[in-house]
C-alpha cells in the first residue's frame, strides 16, 4: 500500500459493535489498528487475529482457534468493508464499527448475551442499510 492511499483503521470497542467517534480525535484510543493489508492473505488474517486476542487478553487453546477463525474473519472483514463504505471522518454524525471481544463468537453464541433478537437480526439490519434498503434504527 502506497503512503498516499487511504485506509480506515478499525475502532475496537469492548461495548458493542458501534464506536462513533469524536471528529477531533485524530486516533482513538484504546484501539487496535486493521488495515487492508491485514485482509490480504490467511497469514496477515492469524496475524491480526493473534493481535486481537493479546488486546484483549483472551487465551484459546489451537483447536478452539482454529474453530473459531473463520467467524472472526468474516467479522473483520464485515468490519473493514463497513467503514470502507461508510464512515468519513469529516461527517460528525459518521460511526465506524471496530472488532470487540466477541469478534470470534457465532452469532448463536452471541445470542446468550443479548436475549432480544440477538446478532443475528443485527447483523441482517446492518447488511439491509448498506445496501440501501430501509432506513431503520440502529440495532445496537
Amino acid at each position: 500500500m502506497s503512503d498516499g492511499e487511504l485506509t480506515h483503521d478499525t475502532e475496537i470497542s469492548g461495548q458493542g459493535l458501534f464506536d462513533c467517534s469524536n471528529k477531533s480525535d485524530s486516533k482513538p484510543k484504546g484501539c487496535i489498528q486493521m488495515s487492508c493489508q491485514d485482509l490480504e492473505s490467511e497469514e496477515n488474517l492469524w496475524d491480526l487475529y493473534h493481535r486481537w486476542q493479546k488486546f484483549y487478553m483472551i487465551s484459546r487453546d489451537h483447536e478452539d482457534m482454529l474453530k473459531r477463525f473463520n467467524q472472526f474473519k468474516e467479522t473483520a472483514k464485515f468490519v473493514y468493508e463497513f467503514n470502507m463504505d461508510n464512515y468519513d471522518p469529516h461527517v460528525s454524525s459518521s460511526c465506524r464499527m471496530g472488532l470487540n471481544m466477541f469478534s470470534d463468537m457465532t452469532d448463536d453464541e452471541l445470542s446468550c448475551f443479548k436475549g432480544r433478537g440477538g446478532p443475528a437480526e443485527s447483523r441482517s439490519k446492518l447488511e439491509e442499510m448498506m445496501r440501501g434498503g430501509s432506513h431503520v434504527e440502529s440495532p445496537i
